[in-house]
């Protein structure tokens, strides 16, 4: 054995230790990302499943509460049943005027979540939009006199600063044909070029509202007329037991508004019996002047 190999043979081969603080920390970081992406993870879950809970628990609220108006709504209209029933029953009564039972407002009663009140009106105390479709129907280019509905409704138009030649308009609405009211009348092609087209009806109204779908009836027309009107399906007079002072005034062209308001407090005191009973209280209100 040479002396080389003599060396190697004796000589003590040390390692060095592996270089571990490298792979600690690297593993310590992949540990610690994986714990912030679970947090974060848990986090979103929770919140998501909170918000979830809280639109959940809105929503049942909602349902409930609306549940509850829903039989409030129908409890009041059981009790304005009854009322008209029981009206309907009492034979010495010929005539509905304001001071019967149904005429009077239910008292505000405090109900879970609010108040509870209601009131019965007589919609022919107003006018009847569809009274117009009495008025006759020319054609396109024909001149017409207007009908004694049309006049009472121009003079409601006025008293809201309107032009009265709108009933015209509201008269195309409610014919059968497509013939225009001569000069202001609106037929299909009035409505078909607009941003959203459709058609006149051609029908009675079913809803005062569809009175802001008639050419040139804005909502601010619309506002103003709303209290004085009515859609009822077929033709009615005007309950003067029942009419406002605009309605009774539009009824009597004639009349002052200060001859209107003691035309209503008469019939406070003493409510109309007849036609013939409100003609004589009349005639004495304009002589009065």
């Amino acid at each position: 054995m040479n002396g080389s190999s003599f060396v190697l043979a004796g000589r003590r081969l040390l390692h060095s230790p592996p270089n571990t603080s490298r792979s600690n920390s690297y593993s310590d970081g992949v540990a610690l990302i994986t714990v912030i992406l679970a947090v974060a993870l848990i986090t979103t879950i929770t919140v998501a499943m909170t918000a979830r809970q809280h639109i959940d628990i809105r929503r049942t609220t909602n349902i409930v509460h609306a549940s509850k108006a829903y039989e409030y709504a129908r409890g009041v209209e059981r009790w304005a049943t009854r009322l008209l029933a029981r009206d309907l029953l009492q034979e010495e009564e010929k005539i509905d005027h304001l001071n019967e039972a149904w005429a009077k407002a239910l008292p505000r009663t405090d109900v879970a979540g609010g108040t509870l009140t209601g009131r019965i009106e007589d919609l022919q105390g107003r006018f009847n939009l569809n009274n117009l479709m009495q008025s006759g129907t020319p054609d396109g280019d024909e001149q017409t006199e207007p009908s004694m509905e049309a006049v009472r409704f121009q003079r409601l138009l006025e008293r809201c600063d309107l032009p009265p030649e709108l009933v015209w308009s509201v008269m195309d609405w409610l014919d059968e044909d497509t013939n225009r009211f001569y000069p202001d009348g609106a037929e299909d092609y009035a409505y078909l070029g607009l941003d959203a087209p459709y058609r006149a009806a051609n029908a009675p109204m079913v809803s005062p509202s569809e009175l802001s779908l008639v050419q040139r009836f804005d909502y601010d027309a619309y506002a103003c007329l709303e209290p004085f009107i009515a859609t009822l399906p077929a033709y009615t007079a005007i309950n003067v037991n029942t009419a406002s002072v605009e309605i009774l005034m539009t009824l009597l062209g004639e009349i002052t508004e200060t001859q209107a308001i003691q035309l209503v407090e008469r019939r406070q005191i003493q409510p109309y019996e007849s036609v013939d009973d409100f003609l004589e209280v009349l005639r004495l209100a304009l002589f009065r002047g």
